[in-house]
């Protein structure tokens, strides 16, 4: 067991689920698999060989923003359509999202996503503090807490829910063991 390596952890609202990491290792590698990920979204500038996870049928998909920061508005809208699009045509499946350490963009996009499904923000940043403690930067925690959200993939869950009759309650899921 590594106590101090960031374990992946899974958050689920309606019929989003997020898997949140830091740079993907060979034991969070196999945790992806397991959780039916099939799309790693890549928000740090780490170089790796993404074969090992091709080879798993996970495709990576590469979402660069300045470390520290909160994404401009054009990349929220990136974002949310790559979320939309995704699970659009995955439905039930797990979004993987990382960063370098899982703690600062990773977690942010996550939780803005969850804004934009109808989660409060500050219920988005409690859900992921609980299982992640000292995530987001005080610039970050801030741009989340000034952000209007557009409601943009509430209609994705609405849609969602009528086809697959899934649970409009939010379930945090503890963390993958390696």
């Amino acid at each position: 067991m590594n106590c101090c390596r960031p374990v992946p952890y899974l958050v689920e609202f309606r019929t989003l689920k997020f898997l949140v990491s830091g740079r993907p290792e060979k034991y969070k590698i196999s945790s992806f698999a397991q959780k039916d990920v099939k799309k790693l979204v890549r928000v740090s500038e780490d170089a790796y060989d993404v074969s090992v996870l091709n080879a798993k049928g996970i495709a990576v998909e590469d979402f660069l923003f300045p470390d520290g920061t909160f994404p401009e508005i054009r990349s929220i809208e990136k974002w949310t359509h790559i979320v939309f699009q995704y699970f659009i045509e995955n439905p039930g499946r797990v979004l993987a999202v990382h960063d370098r350490s899982g703690l600062g963009r990773a977690p942010l996009l996550v939780m803005i996503a969850l804004t934009e499904a109808g989660m409060k923000a500050v219920d988005a940043f409690d859900l992921i503090r609980r299982k992640r403690k000292g995530c987001l930067n005080v610039h970050q925690f801030e741009g989340l807490m000034k952000y209007k959200p557009k409601c943009r993939l509430k209609k994705l869950y609405t849609d969602l829910e009528v086809t697959h009759s899934t649970s409009v309650f939010p379930t945090v899921l503890g963390p993958i063991n390696p």
